[in-house]
C-alpha cells in the first residue's frame, strides 16, 4: 500500500478515533452530571413529601396540644362530669377535628373514652381490637402519663397507616400533675396523599417495609424506566420502628435534556472531524507525501546501484532528512571498511586468547576455533572442522551436556556447564555457549572452553573443610550442652549435702559422710575446670610442659592408688603389670604424664561394666609404653576416628550413658605430643579396647633400668603436712569473706598469726606499717590487684617473702606473678598440705635471712 493510501486511512482512523473518544468523554462526563442532578432532584422530592406528612401529623399534635391543656378536660379528669364528653367530644368533633378515632385515659391507663369514626355509618364505635392493640404494643399512653407527648405513624395489623399523637392532660399553664392521657389519631388517606402530592409536587405512596425495601432512613434513588426514577426512604414510626417507606416517581426530564443535548454534540463533532480530515490530508500530501515519494525513488535506485546519493529539494526537514541520508551512507561505507578491520582484529585477539573459542551454527555444527581451543581438547592443526562441539567431552558427557544445550536452545537461554574433557578422565572443562539472534531468529552460536580442573579440585577440598567445620561446630555444641549437665550434677551435690550439714542433729557418720560427698563433688567440679582451661590452651597454642626428673613407676603407683577405689566400687579388677625393668627416672612432665594416665585409666573403668582393666608398662627400643587395657563395650572403626577430637566422646549414646565431656582424650593426647610421645587405641566392639602411651625416654642407660616389682618409698608428705606447725605473723591479702575465713582458719590451726587485709591497696599500708614473716598475696582484688600491689610494695624496699594466691595454675601465670615480684606460687582451691609447706619454707627462710 502507497504512502498516500496509508496516510489518508491514518488521517482518517484518527479523526474518528478522536471524534469517538470526545463523544464517549462527554457522553461520560455530561450525563454523569445529569444523572447527579437527576438523584437530587428525587432526594428532594421524597424529602418534601416526608415534611408534608410531618406537618400533617404536627397538625393533629397540635389540636392534642390543645385539648390536653384544657381545664375543662383537666377539671373532667378530676370530676368525671359525663356532661363534658357529650358537649365537647360529639361526633360532630371527628368532622370537625378530622380524626378517625380519640381516646382518653386516666392516670392508671383505665379508658374513659375509645371511639373510632366509623364514616361508612357516620357514627362512632370503640377502636378495633388489632388497631387498639398496635397502639398500646407502640406504649404512647405509658409515655404520655409519664408527661411526654408522642406521635407519629404506627402501621396497623390490617395494613392500616395511622398517624397518632399521645398527649398528658395538664392544666392551661402545662402544669401537673398529669391526671391522664389523650389520644388523636387519623388514618392515612387519599386525602391525606392528595394534600402531600399538592404540597410537595409528587406522587407519594406509604408502603410497608419490603425484601427490597431501603435500610437507611437517608434517601434511595433508582431508575424505573427512562421516562421515570423512583426515591424510597425508611420512616421512623412512632415506637421508633422502621417498618414503612416513603416511596415518590418522578418524571427524567432532566436526563431526556441531557440526552438530547448529546445527540446535538454528537453531530458537530463529527462534522467537525470530517472537515479537518479533508483540509489537513490535502495540506500534507501537498507539503510532505509528494517529496517523500521522490526521496523514495531515489533510495530505490541508490539500492539497484544506479546512484550514490538521494537528492536534497527544499530546505526544511525532508531536505534534512536527504542530507542526512547522504551522510549515512558515507558512514555505512566506512563501517564496512571498518567491520572487515574488526574481523581482523578479533581473529587475532581469538588466536592470542588463553581460552577456548568456538563459533557454531544453530544445530552446533562447529564454523571456527582458536588455537587454544585446539590445546584443550587436544584438537591437531589440521582437524577439519564442522564436527559438533559437544564431541570435544567426555563421552560419558556428551548425552547430557547436549541435552541440557538443546534444553536452553529452546527456550532461547544462554548455557553453561562444568564437564569432563575428551583429553582425560580427571581432566575438566567450563563451557558456555550463547546464541547469536538477529531479527528474531539464531544465527550461531559462540562458545568459551576453560580448563577448570585446579578449580574443581580446590571447591572439593574446601567442601570437605566445610564438612569438617560443621561437624566441629555441631561437636562444640553438643559439648556444651553435656558440660551444662556435668557441672551441674556435682553442684547439686556440693549444694544438695551443704543443706543436709545444716540440719540439726546429724550423727557423727552423716556428717562424715556429706563432707566426703562434697570434698568428692568439688574436686570432679575442679577436674572439669581444668580440663576446660586445659584444652582452651591447647587450641591456643599456648600449652606448655615441663622437662624433669621423675619417676615413671611412682606416677603409675599414684595413678593405681588413686583409680582403686573407683574399680572397687563398681565392682571390678584392677591390675598392674610391669614387662621387665623399667628406667628409674624419665625427663618429662610429672603432672602431665600423671594426668594423662588418669584418664586413660578412669576412662577404662567408665566404660568397663564389668571384668577388669589392666596397667602394664614396658620398655620397647628407646620408648616407654604404658598400656590400659579393658574389657568394656570397646568400638567401631568410626567411633575411633572421632575418639580424639575436642569435645566428642565415641558418639551421643555414650555420653547419655556414661556421661562426661569428650574432652579427656583430646587433652590427653595433645599432652602426649607436646612430652614427644603419643596415644593410640585398639579396640573391637563388645570385647574392650587398649589405649597406648608411648613416651620417649632418651638416652637412658641399661644399668638405669630397675626392678619395677621392688618397693617404692612411701609418700609421707600428706602425715608430715599434717604434722607442720606455723610459728610467725601472716599478712592474708583475700576479698572473698569465704576464702578469708577458710585459709585463716587452716593457717591459725597451724599456729601462725593471721592478719587479715580486703584488697591490695590496704595490703601495701599494712606490709609497710609492721613488720610480717610471710605475706600471702591474692593476685584479682578490688581497688589494687594483687600484682599491681606487689610491684608497689617491691618498688617502696619491702623485702619480705611474698606468695601469690591465685586460681590461675599455667606455667606462663606462675611466670607472670614472679615477674610481678612474688616469691613463690600457691594455686586455688588451697591444697591444706601444699599451703602449710610454702608457709613454712618462706617463713624459715626469711627467719635464716633475718639472722
Amino acid at each position: 500500500m502507497s504512502l498516500r493510501k496509508t496516510t489518508l486511512i491514518t488521517v482518517l482512523v484518527t479523526a474518528a478515533l478522536l471524534v469517538a473518544a470526545l463523544l464517549g468523554v462527554s457522553r461520560s462526563m455530561l450525563l454523569e452530571r445529569f444523572a447527579i442532578a437527576e438523584t437530587h432532584e428525587a432526594k428532594d422530592a421524597v424529602n418534601r413529601a416526608k415534611a408534608v406528612l410531618d406537618r400533617l401529623v404536627s397538625r393533629i399534635a397540635v389540636s392534642a396540644t390543645d385539648y390536653g391543656a384544657w381545664d375543662d378536660i383537666y377539671k373532667y379528669m378530676a370530676e368525671r362530669n359525663q356532661d363534658f364528653i357529650e358537649s365537647n367530644f360529639s361526633y360532630a368533633t371527628f368532622q370537625t377535628l378530622e380524626l378517625s378515632l380519640r381516646g382518653i385515659y386516666d392516670a392508671d391507663g383505665g379508658v374513659l373514652l375509645n371511639e373510632f369514626d366509623d364514616r361508612e355509618h357516620a357514627t362512632a364505635v370503640p377502636i378495633p381490637e388489632a388497631m387498639a392493640g398496635r397502639i398500646a404494643e407502640a406504649k404512647l399512653i405509658p409515655k404520655a402519663l409519664a408527661g411526654e407527648a408522642s406521635g407519629g405513624l404506627l402501621l396497623c395489623p390490617a395494613g392500616e397507616i395511622l398517624l397518632v399523637v399521645a398527649q398528658p392532660i395538664l392544666t392551661s399553664a402545662r402544669k401537673g400533675p398529669v391526671r391522664g392521657a389523650l389520644l388523636f389519631g387519623r388514618l392515612l388517606g387519599e386525602k391525606d396523599l392528595c394534600v402531600i402530592a399538592k404540597l410537595a409536587d409528587v406522587t407519594p405512596r406509604v408502603l410497608p417495609l419490603g425484601p427490597n425495601s431501603p435500610c437507611s432512613q437517608e434517601p434511595v434513588v433508582e431508575p424505573l424506566t427512562d421516562d421515570s426514577i423512583a426515591a424510597s426512604m425508611l420512616i421512623a414510626q412512632a415506637d421508633g420502628a422502621a417498618q414503612l417507606v416513603l416511596r415518590v416517581e418522578v418524571d427524567r426530564t432532566i436526563m431526556d435534556q441531557g440526552r438530547m443535548a448529546m445527540r446535538h454534540l454528537a453531530l458537530m463533532l463529527w462534522t467537525a472531524g470530517l472537515v479537518f480530515a479533508v483540509i489537513f490530508l490535502a495540506l500534507i500530501d501537498g507539503v510532505v507525501l509528494r517529496r517523500v515519494a521522490k526521496l523514495g525513488a531515489d533510495l530505490a535506485a541508490i539500492g539497484r546501484g544506479d546512484g550514490r546519493r538521494v537528492r536534497e529539494l527544499g530546505g526544511d526537514e525532508i531536505a534534512g532528512l536527504a542530507h542526512d541520508i547522504n551522510v549515512t551512507l558515507e558512514r555505512l561505507d566506512a563501517s564496512r571498511r571498518s567491520l572487515e578491520e574488526s574481523e581482523e582484529r578479533f581473529r587475532a585477539m581469538a588466536e592470542s586468547a588463553p581460552l577456548g573459542i568456538f563459533v557454531a551454527t544453530g544445530r552446533g555444527s562447529t564454523t571456527y576455533v582458536n588455537s587454544a581451543f585446539r590445546a584443550l581438547t587436544g584438537l591437531g592443526e589440521d582437524a577439519p572442522l564442522g564436527f559438533e562441539w559437544p564431541q570435544t567431552l567426555h563421552p560419558d558427557d556428551r548425552e547430557a551436556a547436549s541435552g541440557q544445550w538443546r534444553t536452553a536452545l529452546s527456550q532461547g537461554l544462554a548455557f553453561s556447564g562444568r564437564f569432563r574433557s575428551v583429553a582425560s578422565d580427571e581432566a575438566w572443562v567450563s563451557i558456555n555457549v550463547a546464541p547469536i539472534v538477529r531479527d528474531g531468529a539464531m544465527i550461531a552460536h559462540v562458545g568459551l572452553l576453560e580448563d577448570v580442573t585446579a578449580r574443581i579440585k580446590a571447591e572439593e577440598l574446601l567442601r570437605q573443610a566445610k564438612a569438617v567445620a560443621e561437624e566441629a561446630s555441631n561437636a562444640k555444641s553438643s559439648f556444651l550442652a553435656n558440660m551444662s549437665h556435668e557441672i551441674r550434677t556435682p553442684m547439686t551435690a556440693i549444694l544438695g549435702y551443704a543443706d543436709l550439714l545444716r540440719a540439726p542433729g546429724i550423727s557423727e557418720a552423716d556428717h562424715d559422710t556429706y563432707v566426703e560427698t562434697i570434698h568428692r563433688n568439688g574436686r570432679h567440679l575442679l577436674d572439669l575446670i581444668n580440663d576446660l582451661l586445659d584444652v582452651s590452651k591447647i587450641e591456643a597454642g599456648k600449652m606448655t610442659v615441663e622437662s624433669i626428673p621423675c619417676s615413671p613407676m611412682q606416677i603409675i603407683a599414684d595413678v593405681e592408688s588413686m583409680v582403686r577405689a573407683l574399680a572397687a566400687r563398681k565392682g571390678i579388677g584392677l591390675d598392674v603389670h610391669f614387662c621387665g625393668p623399667l628406667p628409674r627416672t624419665i625427663h618429662s612432665d610429672p603432672t602431665r604424664l600423671r594426668q594423662i594416665l588418669l584418664n586413660l585409666a578412669s576412662n577404662a573403668v567408665k566404660f568397663t561394666p564389668n571384668g577388669a582393666v589392666t596397667l602394664s608398662a614396658a620398655v620397647v627400643g628407646q620408648e616407654l609404653t604404658i598400656s590400659v587395657r579393658d574389657t568394656g563395650i570397646g568400638m567401631t572403626p568410626e567411633q575411633i576416628g572421632r575418639l580424639f577430637r575436642a569435645f566428642q566422646q565415641a558418639d551421643e549414646t555414650t555420653t547419655r550413658r556414661f556421661g562426661g565431656t569428650g574432652l579427656g582424650l583430646c587433652i590427653s593426647k595433645h599432652l602426649a605430643n607436646l612430652l614427644g610421645g603419643d596415644v593410640t587405641v585398639t579396640s573391637k566392639i563388645g570385647e574392650g579396647s587398649e589405649f597406648t602411651l608411648r613416651l620417649p625416654i632418651g638416652h637412658a642407660l641399661k644399668d638405669e633400668l630397675v626392678d619395677p616389682n621392688a618397693p617404692l618409698p612411701a609418700d609421707t608428705s600428706a602425715a608430715v603436712s599434717m604434722s607442720i606447725a606455723l610459728t610467725g605473723s601472716i599478712l592474708l591479702a583475700e576479698d572473698g569473706p569465704d576464702n578469708q575465713r577458710l585459709i585463716a582458719h587452716i593457717l591459725r590451726k597451724a599456729g601462725a598469726t593471721v592478719t587479715l587485709v580486703a584488697n591490695g591497696r590496704e595490703a601495701v599500708d599494712a606490709a609497710n606499717a609492721a613488720m610480717f614473716d610471710l605475706v600471702l598475696m591474692d593476685m584479682q582484688m578490688p581497688v589494687l590487684d594483687g600484682y599491681s600491689a606487689t610491684r608497689e610494695l617491691r618498688a617502696s624496699g619491702y623485702r619480705g617473702p611474698i606468695v601469690a594466691l591465685t586460681a590461675h595454675s599455667g606455667n606462663e601465670d606462675r611466670a607472670r606473678c614472679l615477674a610481678a615480684g612474688c616469691d613463690d606460687f600457691a594455686n586455688k582451691p588451697i591444697d591444706k598440705a601444699s599451703l602449710l609447706r610454702t608457709c613454712a619454707d618462706w617463713i624459715s627462710r626469711a627467719r635464716s635471712a633475718n639472722t
